[in-house]
């Protein structure tokens, strides 16, 4: 069935039957409850999975991804991005003080001056 119109009757059915199933979850992004798709929804009103995911871009947006360990939006993991820059900074700024303070233990005589 791909490229063929479909009537704004069934259009109208299946934006009333997404309505039913889709629930919004974060980012302007959405999810089916009870494992339903695209495709099961295609199967209903006779219609190809393409036509289902074009009516439901249109009247409602994407459906959310599944990441291996769950759903991450792109604001979480801009959030992360973030966090992990701040401590490698830390982490940078503790390693400049451990060498100094490994040099002053050097220089008064603390640490052997050929130790690592």
């Amino acid at each position: 069935m791909p490229g063929k119109t479909i009537s704004t009757k069934t259009k109208i059915a299946i934006n009333d039957k997404l309505r039913e199933l889709l629930v919004s979850v974060a980012d302007g992004l959405w999810k089916y409850k009870n494992g339903e798709s695209d495709p099961d929804i295609a199967k209903t009103f006779g219609v190809s999975k393409n036509t289902v995911e074009r009516v439901r871009m249109e009247m409602f947006g994407p459906l959310e991804r599944k990441q291996p360990h769950g759903f991450v939006s792109n604001k979480v993991l801009e959030q992360h991005r973030l966090m992990i820059a701040a401590l490698e900074v830390k982490v940078y700024d503790i390693r400049m003080r451990l060498e100094a303070l490994e040099l002053v233990c050097r220089n008064n005589g603390i640490l052997p001056k050929d130790s690592p």
